[in-house]
């Protein structure tokens, strides 16, 4: 076993100075704004565009890409969405496969609501857009860049 000597404290204590302040913080806020447009006949499947901005000033361009099947007809674009990130730490967190919980409901004037997890990052997602559907399903959906 070897000794603790001042120089090697001193060491450690220059490397803790040295950490990234970013790892001490904690969670961030993040919000989506994006635009999704998709169909779905049981299958349902929808493609789109966000950006992704934290409080730190960060932000992020992204594709969204929506898997899945349920109880679920309509065709639908959705024009106004937004969503609030949990659990961000970095913006780079954001990215990956998320599963979701998805309702939606509605004729010319159509909405959305999703609910949905990757790991410890949480995504909420609503928007209102125009078309015809009505259902839930349970999807996949990918955030990457």
């Amino acid at each position: 076993m070897g000794r603790f000597t001042p120089v090697w404290m001193l060491g450690m204590l220059l490397l803790a100075l040295l950490l990234p302040a970013a790892a001490a913080k904690g969670p961030q806020a993040c919000t989506l704004r994006y635009t999704l447009s998709g169909w779905s006949a049981l299958y349902s499947t929808a493609n789109g565009t966000g950006t992704v901005t934290c409080d730190g000033g960060d932000s992020l361009t992204v594709k969204i890409r929506m898997r899945g099947g349920g109880l679920s007809f309509g065709r639908l674009r959705t024009i106004e969405g937004r969503g609030r990130f949990t659990g961000v730490y970095r913006i780079r967190d954001v990215l990956g496969s998320y599963v979701a919980v998805d309702a939606h409901a509605g004729a010319h004037r159509a909405g959305s609501a999703h609910a949905m997890t990757n790991g410890p990052v949480r995504l909420r997602m609503k928007g209102k857009g125009r078309g015809w559907d009505l259902g839930f399903a349970v999807s996949r959906v990918t955030l990457s860049q």
